[in-house]
């Protein structure tokens, strides 16, 4: 989306330049793969919530123009809460994977009803530190 696309669309538009609604795709693409550039980049600030959100605001109002009978969904109105997220850091720290992946891990431990037992297997520690200890 932030390369591939964009750049078809362009090539595209390069062979009809005089077609105004291929035009108008053409930059509505180009504000939702800039809106991500911004919001998906490793690092965040004031300037990357303000540029994500102008992009994506212009984004969603284009739906409109360009696609009247399209109905908004609700990615598209979470869309503009991620500014919000970048406060806390890249989106990337924000995922649900990791949370995921660690409920994951807390259900298979067998804990025989012994929650202090739990813990201990939920993190991988090197053998070296296992050898000779009794948990």
């Amino acid at each position: 989306m932030e390369f591939d696309l964009p750049v078809s669309l362009v090539q595209l538009l390069a062979k009809d330049a005089t077609n105004s609604r291929l035009r108008s795709i053409v930059d509505h693409t180009m504000d939702l793969s800039t809106a991500l550039a911004w919001g998906l980049s490793r690092r965040t600030s004031k300037k990357h919530a303000g540029n994500y959100t102008f992009y994506m605001e212009r984004y969603i109002r284009g739906i409109a123009l360009l696609y009247p009978d399209y109905s908004l969904k609700p990615n598209h109105h979470y869309a503009l809460h991620i500014p919000d997220n970048l406060k806390f850091g890249p989106l990337k720290g924000t995922w649900a994977y990791p949370l995921e992946r660690m409920i994951g891990r807390l259900q298979k431990i067998k804990t025989n009803t012994k929650l202090g037992s739990c813990l201990f297997q939920l993190f991988h520690f090197p053998t070296e530190l296992m050898k000779n200890r009794e948990y």
